[in-house]
């Protein structure tokens, strides 16, 4: 997966990864972050329902810190009705050669961005990026 992603809300997002035997990093606010990672499929940028009990099971290290990322950043919200799913704005560049799914929050919102496009991302809680084609 080859992209450029910018969070262009106020507070960093996690962004990590299962794949590649698992990472995890910030998301900084307004600052690109290029992701050239040919061994990662499936991206999660914020809270994905089950998340966190799946990657405390799997991959000790990375659920403290992943645990650590998210708590700062529930906490950064201001509005109380939306600290239980925070919002996710991220902008989303393919860079690479294969289209990317994006799930915005569940299943049912789910655009592609192909080659050389790009995407203004806004979901409840968390966005799925998912390689096509690979």
């Amino acid at each position: 997966m080859k992209l450029t992603l910018t969070n262009t809300a106020e507070t960093p997002v996690p962004i990590l990864s299962e794949d590649e035997g698992g990472w995890a990093e910030a998301l900084e606010p307004h600052t690109p972050f290029d992701l050239d990672r040919a061994g990662t499929d499936v991206v999660i940028i914020g809270e994905k329902p089950g998340m966190l009990d799946s990657i405390e099971q799997g991959l000790k290290v990375m659920g403290a810190m992943v645990k650590a990322l998210l708590t700062v950043w529930r906490g950064s919200q201001v509005d109380p009705q939306t600290a239980v799913n925070p919002m996710v704005v991220v902008t989303i560049e393919n860079n690479g050669y294969t289209p990317v799914r994006v799930i915005l929050g569940d299943p049912t919102n789910d655009p592609h961005v192909d080659p050389g496009d790009s995407l203004d991302a806004t979901a409840k809680g968390y966005i799925e990026l998912r390689e096509l084609g690979g």
